[in-house]
């Protein structure tokens, strides 16, 4: 298992826990995703609060270069919600982001998985937190991927 992270504060937090737990099988690189000298044949990529990485055109690359065809993705993260209510918060959710993260970081938009969402198969989307949070799964296959 490889970890990546761009921080390197939560990257030192990261390798205390993977110590701790005893945990050999997990890497940890600090840089940012479309920098990080990932392997080849991957079999999955889980991404947690990483739009750096499945909303950016050169992190997508570098992660589909490590994958495999029909590796599984799941990603997390933020989003501006299209319900009640979003107008009014939507706004001041995209001013805060800018502040609460890094300046590679895009502004969250109401569809985050758009970037990859061609070259995923089975893909499911759930929303959660009235439509400010989801989860999105899928299946990478190269064939879908556009050239």
């Amino acid at each position: 298992m490889i970890g990546v992270e761009i921080s390197a504060r939560v990257a030192a937090l990261a390798a205390r826990r993977i110590e701790r737990q005893g945990w050999a099988n997990v890497r940890l690189l600090v840089a940012p995703a479309e920098q990080a000298p990932l392997p080849r044949d991957c079999d999955g990529a889980l991404m947690f609060a990483a739009p750096d990485v499945y909303a950016s055109v050169d992190a997508w690359a570098n992660l589909r270069r490590a994958l495999r065809p029909g590796a599984r993705i799941a990603f997390f993260g933020a989003k501006t919600s299209r319900g009640p209510g979003g107008w009014v918060l939507n706004g001041l959710f995209r001013a805060a982001m800018p502040r609460l993260s890094f300046a590679s970081t895009p502004v969250p938009t109401d569809a985050p998985w758009t970037l990859v969402e061609p070259e995923l198969r089975e893909l499911e989307i759930h929303e959660y937190f009235f439509g400010w949070m989801f989860l999105a799964t899928g299946t990478w296959h190269p064939a879908a991927a556009p050239a």
